[in-house]
């Protein structure tokens, strides 16, 4: 259920519940779900870029992200693939970073999905994949993504990935 604990700090009374589930007291998914929106929220509205505010934040809510990752929250994994991305509070490692982006992208987050595309558009932590791209971008701006849908009219201006057209 949405009220279900995400974890206690004595023991784990779920054994399905990820290992970092237990640095917390007694947190409902609902609330460490809203809590990554939040930070989500933060992270979107900040001007000065991802990597200074994860380096800002990550210290407090790095576990939180983490376990909202593992528990499937879409906004937790994108910030903690933030962390893995530019090695803050982590190690850097793109392929985590990749794996952490995946069931995000997946479930229709488009930030996510716009930052997946970018991995694969620059081959960072991946075989650089146009096409792959393209369609990560096309998802990412079809759930109005600006930036996604920048970058795929680029793509299509280009004939990166897809076929040439200035027009489209």
């Amino acid at each position: 259920t949405g009220e279900e604990n995400a974890g206690l700090v004595d023991q784990r009374e779920d054994a399905s519940l990820p290992e970092s589930a237990i640095t917390f007291s007694r947190v409902t998914r609902r609330e460490l779900q809203a809590e990554c929106r939040a930070s989500d929220a933060c992270f979107l509205a900040s001007s000065s870029g991802s990597k200074p505010f994860v380096e800002q934040h990550a210290p407090a809510r790095l576990s939180a992200w983490q376990c909202a990752a593992e528990l499937g929250i879409p906004e937790g994994a994108f910030l903690l693939a933030d962390c893995h991305y530019f090695g803050v509070g982590v190690p850097k490692d793109l392929a985590r970073c990749r794996e952490t982006l995946e069931p995000a992208a997946g479930a229709g987050f488009a930030p996510a999905q716009r930052f997946l595309a970018s991995m694969y558009r620059d081959g960072e932590g991946v075989e650089k994949n146009d096409v792959t791209a393209a369609e990560w971008f096309r998802k990412s701006a079809e759930r109005g993504d600006a930036y996604g849908q920048y970058a795929l009219g680029d793509m299509y201006y280009e004939g990166e990935g897809v076929e040439k057209n200035a027009v489209t």
